[in-house]
């Protein structure tokens, strides 16, 4: 075959789904700057993903690259302050509720998101709640909370209780201790051995957030049962049927405290369904987003 012919097959091959991340830095609150990724349509109904602790916008590269949910949606997700590739504040009040909230108002703003739906993970799930103290609901479509109840009812220990010496691990200077704790967490987020890509991927996010952010941010989890009430909004409770963090009661309760919620348990998942069963979050999360956007023409 002409060689001229083999270069424009290169050129003009189609695009994988991972060829249309679209990165950029979005200026958060107090200056941080926040790595954004975007992916799908550029406006539209819209998607804004906020990871869990010690993670990255990559937790969610499932949702990121597929198709069906690129050709229907705006998709954004971000890098919280402290974590991957945004910015490493040493102050413990650059991680404030307040400094939260301001990041996703930042992100928002940025990315033009128009009413979107949050989807938050676990920790993202507090970040969410920061920023419904401080903006209200009027700026989003829809709620959906996996893996946590963002503090809107207190949770009971963990079923599977931490064990000491990996929080020390992972608080403590020392990157051979970091790198130890950061195995261990790994094991905890699912209820079956993930492929060896995903597990590297989830390693490095841990040990891209340095320890001073993680005592920062574990000394303000605070108590969000007064926001209940005010969640006038759909919102979705998700989680997985296996999780030794956040058992499916706790979704329940929560679930009942609040004015419109459902409640969705992944069997044979843990505490990431959207990453152990993509296929079915993503159905999932596109049927909520098409029951949240008939509920918003209302």
């Amino acid at each position: 075959m002409n060689r001229w012919i083999l270069l424009l097959m290169v050129i003009v091959r189609p695009l994988h789904a991972e060829d249309a991340l679209r990165w950029s830095t979005v200026s958060g609150s107090t200056g941080a700057p926040l790595n954004v990724v975007q992916a799908g349509l550029d406006s539209g109904p819209g998607i804004l993903f906020l990871h869990g602790f010690s993670q990255s916008a990559l937790s969610w590269q499932a949702q990121l690259n597929d198709p069906q949910l690129q050709q229907a949606f705006q998709l954004v997700a971000v890098d919280l302050r402290g974590h991957g590739n945004s910015a490493k504040h040493w102050r413990a009040e650059d991680y404030s509720d307040e400094a939260w909230a301001g990041d996703v108002a930042a992100v928002l703003a940025a990315t033009g998101l128009d009413r979107p739906v949050l989807v938050a993970w676990s920790f993202g799930g507090l970040v969410a709640m920061h920023y419904v103290r401080h903006y209200g609901t009027g700026q989003l479509a829809g709620l959906q909370l996996v893996g946590g109840v963002g503090q809107l009812v207190l949770q009971p220990p963990p079923a599977v209780p931490l064990d000491p010496a990996w929080v020390r691990d992972m608080l403590a200077d020392d990157i051979r201790a970091n790198l130890r704790a950061a195995h261990q967490s790994v094991s905890r987020l699912t209820a079956e051995p993930m492929p060896a890509d995903w597990v590297e991927q989830t390693l490095a996010a841990y040990l891209m957030m340095p320890p001073y952010a993680k005592r920062a941010i574990g000394a303000a989890m605070g108590d969000n049962s007064d926001l209940a009430a005010r969640l006038d909004l759909p919102v979705r409770l998700a989680g997985g049927a296996l999780d030794p963090i956040v058992a499916p009661a706790v979704l329940e309760q929560a679930a009942a405290a609040l004015p419109q919620a459902s409640v969705t348990i992944y069997a044979g998942a843990g505490h990431s369904p959207f990453a152990e069963l993509p296929q079915q979050f993503n159905r999932d999360l596109a049927a909520f987003m098409q029951q949240v956007q008939v509920k918003d023409k209302d």
